[in-house]
């Protein structure tokens, strides 16, 4: 059993490690390939193409995960004036 305000993201100490290939880094984010795909086109994923290779670093990710969820609860507490007419 986790500890209450455990973090799911694994801690500082492996920020700088890469994932390499969409299914590592997907297992990291815990979604499937094609949703990441998905998020990499329309939400911005920070995902690279070295070569054949598609990478990341957990760093970025995480970094990218916390300005995603910034952005979504700013939106969410706006008024939404094109609703109320």
């Amino acid at each position: 059993m986790r500890r209450p305000g455990a973090s799911r993201i694994k801690p500082a100490e492996s920020d700088d490690s890469l994932l390499i290939g969409w299914s590592e880094i997907s297992r990291y984010m815990r979604k499937g390939p094609r949703c990441l795909q998905y998020w990499v086109k329309s939400k911005g994923v920070p995902v690279y193409r070295v070569g054949r290779y598609t990478m990341t670093s957990r760093g970025l990710i995480d970094q990218w995960l916390m300005a995603y969820g910034r952005a979504l609860r700013r939106q969410m507490t706006e008024p939404q004036f094109d609703k109320l007419q």
